[in-house]
C-alpha cells in the first residue's frame, strides 16, 4: 500500500478506512476487535468505520454477525477498474491466439511494486488446475513466471 509523502493533503478517517479494507484483503473474516488490533485503533473506533463500509456494502458480516470481510461493492470497483483497462481490450485476440497456438493458460499482467497484479487468465485446453493465480489478485513477482520474465523484477 503507497503512501503519499505530502501529509497535507491526505484524510485521516479515510485512511483508516483504507487500512481497514487492507485488513480484510486475503478473504479471512475476523471480527471487530481483531481488525482494531490489525489497524491499531480502539475497537469504537474501529467498529464506527465498519458501519459505515457496511452501509456502503464494503464490508459485509458473516451469519453469526460478529465477523466481517470485504463486500460485494469491492468487487464492482474491481470491475471496473479491469474494464477500464484499454491494454485488456487490445490484447485480448493476442492471448486467445497464443492459448489457442499452445494450448495452455495464458495470463495478462503488469508489475506493481515487486508484485504480478493479474489483469487476465485465459485457462487452457487440457488445463490441471495447478495455477493458483487469479484476476484481480497480486502476487509477489519472484514467486511467478511472468515476474521472472519481467526485466524489472530481476534482483539485482
Amino acid at each position: 500500500m503507497a503512501k503519499s509523502r505530502n501529509n497535507r493533503y491526505r484524510i485521516r478517517v479515510l485512511e483508516r478506512a483504507i487500512r481497514l479494507l487492507y485488513a480484510l484483503v486475503d478473504g479471512e473474516p475476523r471480527n471487530l476487535t481483531q481488525i482494531a488490533a490489525d489497524i491499531e485503533l480502539s475497537n469504537p473506533t474501529t467498529f464506527r468505520l465498519l458501519a459505515t463500509l457496511e452501509e456502503y456494502r464494503f464490508v459485509q458480516r458473516s451469519p453469526d454477525s460478529s465477523h466481517f470481510r470485504l463486500g460485494p461493492a469491492c468487487l464492482e470497483l474491481a470491475r471496473a477498474y479491469l474494464e477500464s483497462i484499454d491494454v485488456r481490450q487490445a490484447a485480448m485476440p493476442i492471448l486467445e491466439e497464443l492459448r489457442e497456438h499452445t494450448q495452455e493458460t495464458v495470463h495478462l499482467a503488469v508489475l506493481d511494486q515487486m508484485r504480478v497484479f493479474y489483469l487476465e487468465k485465459l485457462p487452457g485446453f487440457h488445463s490441471l488446475g495447478l495455477m493458483s493465480s487469479s484476476v484481480g489478485s497480486y502476487i509477489p513477482a519472484y514467486c511467478t513466471g511472468l515476474g521472472k520474465a519481467t526485466p524489472g523484477a530481476r534482483a539485482g
